[in-house]
C-alpha cells in the first residue's frame, strides 16, 4: 500500500470493517469459478471475428500479427443461460479463460452433471493492495510541475516530434476515478472526446466517478494538462476507464474483475493497459500468495495479464510498494513475463525505498524499468505530488504509448524490449530498479536504427548548450566496453566523433566541436 494511500484507506477501514468483514465472508462462500469445455455455440464464429471483436481490435491484431483464436470467442450464452437456470448469478464471465464466476447455493452439486463443465474452483476472498497514492519549454509545452518525471526519461525527445499519444488507446484499470467527470485538469481529455467510456466491473454498470480517486490522479499523470503548470504523459490518446477494484470489500471477485476488465479492454481495442493495482496477502490468511508465488504462473491476475499481452496488448503495471516492509517483493502481476513492470526513484534517479524489489520466484529481474514514483506530480483540483509506484507506472505507460505512436507497425513486445534494453542499466539490472531508468529517446533511436550498438545512444551530455568542454556521463557502460561517442546535430548530421577505447571512469571529458 503506497504511503500517499495509507490513511485514506485505513480510516475507510476502521469506520466500516465490521460489514466489510461479513460482507466478503457471505460472498467468499459463494463465489465459485465454472470452467467450460468449449464455447459452445460461438465456435463457428471463429471466421468471423467482426461478430465479437471490433473494427480496433481486429486492425490492431492484423498489424501486430496476433492470431485470433479460440480463446477470443465469447463464452457461450446457452451455457451460462443452463447456469441461470439453475438458480445461479452470473457475476462475470471470462472469454480467454472460459469460464463463469458464480454466487448461488449448492453450486457443486447443480453443475456436476453438466457435459460442458470441466471444473469447479472456489473463489477465496483476498485484497488489492494500491501501488500508490522550474518549468521547461519545449517545442509546445511548458511541462511546469511534470518537468522532471518527463526530461528524466527524454520523454520530451518524442513530445517535441508531436508524439502526444495521438491515435493511441489505454484502458486504465483501477479503483475508482472520482472527479475524473468534472476536474478542470482533464478538461482537454473530455472536451476532445478522447475519453471513449466508462465501465463498473464491481457494479456492472458504467459509473466509474464515484468512490475512490486513485484512478483519477493515475489517468491525470498521462492526460492531464494545466496550461504552463502540468503536462501529462499522453495528454492526446485515447482512454478507457475500467473499475476493476472494490474499496467497500476485498473479495476474490477483484482478480477476475481485472480479468473482465482486460478483456473488454482488448475488444475494444486497447492498445496498453496500465494497471497500478497489486495483489499478496488476504484477509485473515485464507489463500494468503506466498513469495514462492510470485513466479509468473500462479496467480489469476498474472496469468490475465500475461493473456493480455499474448493478445498483443502492452500491459504496464506498477511493481508495489513493499519495499520497506517484511514483504518487500513485487506484487501479482508485476511477476507477469510479459508485464513490463515499474519500480521507482526520486526526482535525483536514485532508488526509492518504498519500491517493491524483486527478483520473481523463478529468479527473473523484476521490476522491469523504473520512473519518478517519489514526489511525482498530478493533477487533482490543482497540481499535487505523491508517492508511490502507481505514479511511476503511468508515467511510463503514457510515454510508451507516445513511442507506439512514432513505430506503429511493431509488436507491443517489441515496444516492451526497445523500452526494457535501452534503460540506464541493461548490461548490470539489480532488484532495485530493474534494467534502470528508462529513455525514450535511446528507445526511439533503437527502434529506427536496429543494428545499432544501443549504447551508442545512452549518454548525457552537459553542459546544454556546451561550452568549449563537453562531459559525458556513460551511466554504468565504461569499466567493461570499448566507447565510441558520436555527436548528432538536431537534423541527424553527424558532426564530431572520437573514439576512446576501454575507459575506467564514468563520466569522460571531450573538446567540443
Amino acid at each position: 500500500m503506497a504511503p500517499g494511500l495509507l490513511t485514506t484507506k485505513v480510516f475507510m477501514k476502521t469506520l466500516s470493517i465490521l460489514c466489510v468483514v461479513l460482507f466478503s465472508l457471505s460472498l467468499n462462500a459463494q463465489s465459485y469459478r465454472v470452467y467450460f469445455s468449449d464455447k459452445g455455440e460461438n465456435e463457428a464464429l471463429l471466421q468471423n471475428p467482426q461478430a465479437f471483436l471490433s473494427a480496433k481490435a481486429i486492425d490492431n491484431k492484423a498489424k501486430r500479427n496476433t492470431v485470433i483464436d479460440r480463446a477470443d470467442l465469447p463464452v457461450s450464452k446457452s451455457y451460462l443461460n443452463t447456469l441461470s437456470g439453475l438458480d445461479l448469478t452470473i457475476k462475470m464471465k471470462s472469454r480467454w479463460f472460459n469460464y463463469a464466476l458464480v454466487s448461488g447455493e449448492d453450486v457443486y452439486e447443480k453443475v456436476s452433471g453438466l457435459p460442458f463443465v470441466i471444473k469447479v474452483e472456489q473463489a477465496q476472498k483476498y485484497p488489492v493492495v494500491f501501488a500508490g497514492e522550474g518549468a521547461k519549454t519545449t517545442a509546445n509545452l511548458a511541462y511546469g510541475e511534470s518537468a522532471n518525471q518527463i526530461e528524466m526519461l527524454n520523454g520530451d525527445y518524442l513530445h517535441d516530434l508531436n508524439n502526444l499519444g495521438q491515435g493511441m488507446t489505454i484502458a486504465v484499470l483501477d479503483g475508482g476515478f472520482s472527479g475524473a467527470n468534472a476536474i478542470s485538469g482533464l478538461d482537454t481529455l473530455r472536451m476532445s472526446g478522447r475519453l471513449l467510456g466508462t465501465y463498473n466491473f464491481v457494479d456492472n454498470d458504467t459509473n466509474v466517478f464515484t468512490v475512490g480517486n486513485h484512478g483519477t490522479d493515475v489517468l491525470s499523470i498521462m492526460a492531464g494538462y494545466v496550461d504552463s503548470a502540468f503536462v501529462g504523459t499522453a495528454i492526446r490518446a485515447n482512454y478507457w476507464l475500467l473499475k476493476s477494484e472494490n474499496q467497500a470489500a476485498e473479495t476474490t471477485a477483484e482478480m477476475d474483475n481485472w480479468l473482465a476488465a482486460a478483456e473488454f479492454a482488448d475488444s475494444v481495442g486497447a492498445d496498453i493497459i496500465t494497471s497500478s493495482l497489486g495483489y499478496n496477502t488476504f484477509d485473515g490468511g485464507i489463500g494468503d500468495l506466498s513469495y514462492s508465488d510470485m513466479d509468473g504462473n500462479t496467480a489469476l491476475v498474472t496469468r490475465a495479464a500475461d493473456m493480455a499481452a499474448k493478445k498483443g496488448i502492452l500491459v504496464i503495471t506498477s511493481a508495489g510498494n513493499e519495499g520497506n516492509s517484511a514483504w518487500k517483493y513485487i506484487l501479482a502481476p508485476a511477476d507477469g513475463d510479459s508485464v513490463l513492470t515499474i519500480g521507482g526513484v526520486d526526482e535525483f534517479r536514485n532508488y526509492a525505498s518504498f519500491a517493491s524489489q524483486g527478483p520473481t520466484a523463478d529468479g527473473r529481474i523484476k521490476p522491469t524499468v523504473s520512473a519518478r514514483a517519489a514526489g511525482t506530480a498530478y493533477v487533482s483540483t490543482v497540481v499535487r505530488r505523491g508517492n508511490g509506484t502507481s505514479f511511476s507506472c503511468p508515467v511510463i505507460s503514457g510515454l510508451a504509448a507516445c513511442l507506439w505512436q512514432e513505430y506503429p507497425t511493431k509488436t507491443n513486445m517489441e515496444i516492451y524490449e526497445a523500452i526494457r534494453t535501452t534503460a540506464s542499466q541493461p548490461n548490470n539490472p539489480n532488484n532495485e530498479i530493474g534494467f534502470g531508468i528508462a529513455n525514450f529517446a535511446a528507445a526511439s533511436w533503437t527502434i529506427s536504427n536496429p543494428e545499432k550498438d544501443v549504447n551508442e545512444f545512452k549518454i548525457e551530455v552537459y553542459p546544454n548548450p556546451v561550452g568549449e568542454k563537453i562531459f559525458v556521463n556513460l551511466n554504468g557502460v565504461a569499466g567493461n566496453e570499448a566507447v565510441s561517442i558520436k555527436l548528432f546535430n538536431i537534423t541527424g548530421q553527424e558532426i564530431h566523433s572520437v573514439d576512446f577505447g576501454k575507459v575506467d571512469n564514468s563520466e569522460i571529458e571531450m573538446e567540443a566541436p
